[in-house]
C-alpha cells in the first residue's frame, strides 16, 4: 500500500514523465509561462527535400504541423498558440536548424 502524500492533490504539479526525467517542471501550476517560441530557419532538411520529422516526434505540445508538397517532403510550421517553448525540437534537430526567439 502506497503511503499517503504529504501534499494536497491541488499542489502537486501535473508533468509528463518525459519532462520529470528531463527536470522540465514547468508545468507546475505557479510555473510562469514561457516566453520564447520555436522557429524554423532555412538549413531545414525538409526545404531540402529530406523526409525528417525529428521535430514533430520530439513536440510533445504537438505544436508542429507538416504541410505537404507536391513530389517534395512536408514543410513544418510551429503552431504559435501551441507551442511551449520547451525546446525539445530543438534537442531533436539533426540539422540546427530550430531556435527559440
Amino acid at each position: 500500500m502506497r503511503s499517503p502524500s504529504p501534499f494536497p492533490d491541488s499542489t502537486m504539479a501535473k508533468i509528463s514523465r518525459r519532462q520529470f526525467l528531463r527536470g522540465d517542471f514547468s508545468g507546475a501550476a505557479d510555473a510562469p509561462p514561457r516566453l520564447r517560441k520555436a522557429r524554423i530557419g532555412s538549413a531545414c532538411l525538409a526545404r531540402q527535400d529530406a523526409v525528417c520529422r525529428a521535430c514533430g516526434d520530439a513536440c510533445e505540445a504537438r505544436a508542429i504541423r507538416f504541410s505537404p508538397r507536391p513530389m517534395a517532403a512536408a514543410l513544418p510550421h510551429i503552431v504559435e498558440d501551441a507551442c511551449n517553448g520547451c525546446g525539445a525540437c530543438v534537442a531533436a534537430c539533426p540539422a540546427r536548424a530550430i531556435d527559440l526567439a
